[in-house]
């Protein structure tokens, strides 16, 4: 596990396992919302996966499994509460 090695992130990593390679950065931008009463607003995910890694993944629903994470790191950050 490496940390910080993509210098135009707020944050990233890099970890390797066997044959497996893989690269992550955060980019943070703190902005205002229009409605502080909308909690959808509040944190926004993207994810961006890279057909890069192996032939194999070029059009096998690399966008698909993006949007998976993006709507998992959503649930997960979720902070409806009481």
């Amino acid at each position: 596990v490496e940390w910080g090695v993509l210098a135009t992130t707020d944050g990233s990593s890099r970890v390797r396992f066997g044959g497996t390679d893989v690269l992550c950065g955060v980019k943070c931008e703190l902005v205002e919302c229009e409605d502080p009463l909308n909690e959808m607003e509040r944190l926004v995910f993207s994810v961006d996966c890279s057909a890069n890694a192996t032939p194999q993944f070029i059009g096998k629903g690399g966008d698909k499994y993006a949007e998976e994470l993006a709507d998992a790191l959503h649930l997960a950050y979720d902070n409806e509460g009481p």
